[in-house]
């Protein structure tokens, strides 16, 4: 027996995982909640600027999109001035991160994978932490991670209005932060690496969601040329393109942040499990590993927001 919902027909047993998952996130959410409340810790540099921009609303800001500031603002107006008020947003959107991750884990693998991808992401360490503090990377996982749900239910379904979400959810992603826009480059060398997907890239359902990413993300352009392209400037400075691009010490650094992020378990389960994917999807066609191939191409691209949490525990499957 299937029961309706927003994510399509449910079967009991089905409901039932789901119904579990959101437990689990609702009892670790609150128990940070808390522990943000009894927290005394202040406001970092980056976190003091965030707050200062809230107290004036704006389409952009210095060195980011506006939504941060927009964020804060929403809770802070209704809960007070408190540094945990600021916060709260953090470990309600992690939440909602860990719920996404987990249906994008049932669209290709089932239930079991989804329900321990949803845990998994939840209890990482770098997650844990960032549920204490509040960043522009926060909502940016959000985003990408509601837009990589609708982005393959449209693969699989070629639905017009999943196209129109999508659009949405990576335009909200941009706003939250510029490095959103790799979600389209994602787009584009999945489709051409894994030719069941390559009607995408000829479709209107793409055109349609780039157009209302677009339309979202104008205020913010029309912003930034009132002020002389400032936040494009600042991060055109961050990128540093004429800098050095291939740095081996860079490399070492970069991987030893992540194994904090993942934990060492897990990370050593992570790599593995990529190469191994990358090994049979160029050795036999398996439709595991062009699902695998997939998933690895948008949460790799954010590697060091440790939201790949997904891809050892479906690669078992």
């Amino acid at each position: 027996m299937k029961q309706p919902s927003l994510f399509g027909e449910l079967d009991l047993e089905e409901q039932s995982y789901v119904n579990k998952l959101l437990a689990v996130i609702l009892i670790i959410s609150f128990i940070r909640i808390l522990a943000l409340g009894a927290s005394e810790l202040n406001f970092h540099g980056d976190e003091a600027q965030y707050w200062s921009w809230s107290q004036v609303l704006d389409w952009g800001y210095y060195t980011k999109p506006p939504m941060i500031a927009w964020i804060i603002y929403s809770t802070t107006s209704v809960l007070g001035n408190a540094e945990w008020a600021a916060r709260i947003s953090s470990p309600l959107l992690h939440g909602g991160t860990s719920f996404f991750c987990a249906l994008v884990a049932d669209r290709l693998y089932g239930k079991d994978a989804a329900f321990w991808t949803g845990i998994t992401f939840l209890t990482i360490p770098a997650v844990s932490f960032s549920s204490c503090i509040i960043s522009t990377d926060v909502p940016l996982l959000f985003f990408w991670s509601l837009s990589l749900y609708l982005l393959i239910t449209t693969l699989q379904e070629r639905s017009f209005i999943y196209s129109v979400l999508l659009g949405a959810a990576i335009g909200f992603g941009l706003l939250s932060k510029y490095a959103m826009a790799y979600f389209f480059i994602c787009i584009f060398i999945s489709c051409i690496a894994f030719k069941d997907y390559r009607w995408f890239l000829k479709s209107w359902n793409l055109l349609i969601s780039i157009s209302i990413a677009i339309i979202i993300l104008i205020p913010n352009i029309i912003w930034n040329m009132d002020q002389g392209w400032v936040t494009v400037t600042h991060v055109g400075d961050n990128v540093n393109l004429k800098g050095q691009l291939f740095n081996l010490q860079q490399l070492a650094s970069f991987l030893g942040e992540q194994f904090g992020v993942f934990g060492p378990i897990l990370f050593c389960v992570l790599i593995f499990f990529i190469i191994l994917l990358f090994c049979f999807y160029f050795i036999i066609e398996r439709s595991d590993c062009k699902k695998g191939g997939l998933v690895i191409m948008f949460y790799t691209s954010h590697f060091r927001y440790c939201d790949s949490a997904i891809i050892p525990i479906q690669s078992q499957r």
